[in-house]
């Protein structure tokens, strides 16, 4: 049994409310508590996965990894059509779709400036 103390329970039902929120594009055909689980696993915070929801990135490895870098979810807003496919859309997105390595997401942000 899992023990968990009462501000990660509110912080999970957060992000759960978080999840359904953005809809399928947050779950797709898996569980919205399931998904939220993997976003808390990662030591995203529920506001902060809304961040990164709101810019397509749709899942925490990616928002991570772009964390990492430094990449904020407002700069992972850009739309871009750089990437492995010839499409537009955000860094966020490309980024979590595998589209987008970390590399060209970090320039089209030096691109910004």
């Amino acid at each position: 049994m899992i023990k968990i103390d009462a501000d990660e329970l509110r912080d999970l039902i957060a992000m759960v409310e978080v999840i359904k929120r953005h809809g399928d594009f947050a779950y797709g055909n898996d569980i919205p508590e399931q998904i939220a689980i993997d976003w808390y696993d990662w030591n995203i915070l529920p506001e902060e996965a809304d961040a990164w929801l709101s810019v397509r990135c749709f899942t925490p490895e990616a928002a991570h990894q772009l964390e990492d870098y430094d990449i904020t979810p407002e700069q992972a807003r850009k739309i871009t059509d750089r990437g492995i496919v010839n499409y537009r859309d955000t860094i966020g997105y490309k980024v979590a779709n595998c589209d987008l390595a970390i590399e060209a997401a970090i320039k089209e942000v030096e691109d910004l400036n």
